[in-house]
């Protein structure tokens, strides 16, 4: 990504684009990428604003850390070898399906990012793949006051969410009883308090089903409130103006889930404009509008 930076600093200009004008836009993935970015000296200077909707914020972990990580990854596909040479090997000899495998079990990084806290331990948490070392990635997002580089010019970022970030993991259930009943119990193996998802379901969210209530309840602990967090700890930076932007509303048939504002920003609504009502189209262009001056 800092050699296409790079590209773009040494060549837009020739296709008619401004090397002082680069937005980065990233949803999801692409979104903790933007963060990253943003706290990464190699990229310092070679974009002048950034829209990240939907990332992982927190960067918590240290590229030892992530050394520890792979290495259960590659042992996990049976390449245990003590010599790098022989563990090179054997992942060479692999067949390209085995290197997806381990991505449907619980057991590697980040396997937890859409199901609740530490529903899959430790490694479940390990968000994004992304770990501060000294020479890329130097500083965590919420640690962006202290970052040892500084842009030229102050840096716009906006960090967005939607509200129903894990809609998907609430909906798969087949019953309203049975989402009720595995909220319930996290939130007990959490909490260890009997009347708290009773209190959840009723009073934190009132009038939602059980599906519902859970989906919001892993959207809010899952992104919007970290999202809050490292947002506003970004603020404090001198150097970044932050603006943080959170999608509740959804039109049509449609919920405000994980990628949903990237359909609009992008206008990837054309594509569906034969299943998308009227309201959502409108809504989809006054949504990219609103962005044209960045």
């Amino acid at each position: 990504m800092i050699a296409a930076l790079d590209w773009i600093q040494d060549n837009i200009a020739a296709f008619g684009g401004n090397p002082n004008s680069v937005t980065l836009v990233g949803e999801s993935g692409g979104a903790t990428s933007v963060l990253a970015l943003t706290c990464s000296p190699l990229a310092n200077d070679k974009f002048h604003a950034g829209i990240s909707l939907s990332p992982a914020p927190e960067m918590r972990f240290t590229h030892e850390d992530g050394d520890t990580f792979q290495r259960g990854y590659v042992h996990s596909l049976g390449c245990s070898q003590n010599s790098p040479a022989l563990r090179k090997q054997c992942l060479l000899d692999l067949p390209a399906h085995r290197f997806i495998s381990p991505m449907f079990n619980q057991n590697y990084a980040g396997s937890a990012y859409f199901a609740f806290p530490m529903a899959h331990g430790a490694l479940g948490e390990a968000f994004g793949f992304l770990m501060i070392d000294p020479v890329v990635v130097t500083v965590a997002p919420r640690n962006l006051k202290d970052a040892e580089f500084a842009p030229k010019t102050p840096i716009k970022i906006i960090v967005s969410n939607t509200a129903e970030e894990n809609y998907g993991t609430a909906a798969a259930f087949p019953t309203e009883q049975a989402a009720y009943n595995d909220m319930a119990y996290n939130l007990l193996r959490l909490t260890h308090k009997h009347h708290i998802p009773r209190i959840v379901h009723d009073q934190i969210y009132p009038g939602k089903s059980s599906k519902e209530a859970y989906s919001f309840l892993l959207g809010d602990m899952r992104s919007t409130c970290p999202t809050n967090d490292v947002a506003g700890a970004m603020s404090l930076s001198s150097n970044h103006e932050v603006y943080r932007l959170y999608v509740t509303h959804y039109v049509g048939h449609l919920v405000a889930t994980h990628g949903y504002t990237g359909a609009f920003l992008f206008g990837s609504y054309v594509h569906f404009k034969n299943y998308w009502a009227k309201p959502v189209m409108d809504a989809a262009h006054r949504f990219g509008e609103h962005f044209q001056g960045w």
